[in-house]
């Protein structure tokens, strides 16, 4: 009895170690450092969204299909993604709340889809989430069908500004103040 305790401690705790494999690899080195911003209003879902789920092409060291982060979505919906490693695909991939996730598939704007060069910022711009019809199966399922709409009148600068409060990185805030004034010079 004892060793099959042993052996399933052990089977648990390889499997921990190996989704912990499966984060997204990133940088602190300020020449390589990337950040990716946005907003996204899920006001409309009736779900407070709890991450932003971003994939990568980076290789992974087991198995195939690259890595894959969660991201904490803040209420506001203003995120970041920090310190990406350039030079590989990404995609932004949905968004999770406690009880449900709402994945894009192929229906994700292009900005979702990006390889940033080092020291890039990716501006992958401001959503609203907007609610289709669901049927009856889909409301048992917890599934539904939903669309993303550019937020034409939430400007970058605007964007910039949000997350500027919340980056907590010396680097960045001061990556930002630069975006915003070369932002104020058009």
């Amino acid at each position: 009895m004892r060793l099959s305790i042993r052996g399933i401690l052990v089977l648990v705790f390889s499997l921990l170690l190996s989704a912990c494999s499966g984060a997204i690899l990133t940088t602190k080195d300020p020449s390589q450092r990337v950040l990716v911003y946005g907003s996204l209003d899920m006001s409309r879902s009736g779900n407070a969204v709890k991450d932003l789920v971003v994939k990568s092409n980076q290789k992974m060291p087991t198995a195939a299909g690259g890595r894959f982060s969660l991201y904490r979505f803040p209420q506001d919906g203003f995120y970041t993604v920090k310190d990406l490693l350039p030079g590989y695909t990404y995609k932004i991939i949905g968004f999770r709340s406690l009880d449900t996730a709402y994945y894009f598939e192929d229906k994700r704007p292009k900005e979702f889809d990006f390889q940033p060069g080092p020291a890039d910022m990716v501006y992958v711009g401001a959503y609203q989430y907007v609610p289709h019809k669901r049927t009856a199966k889909e409301v048992l399922s917890d599934s539904g069908m939903f669309s993303l709409e550019l937020d034409t009148k939430l400007p970058e600068s605007e964007v910039l500004r949000k997350i500027r409060k919340t980056v907590s990185d010396a680097h960045w805030e001061r990556r930002i103040d630069e975006r915003l004034r070369q932002l104020g010079k058009r």
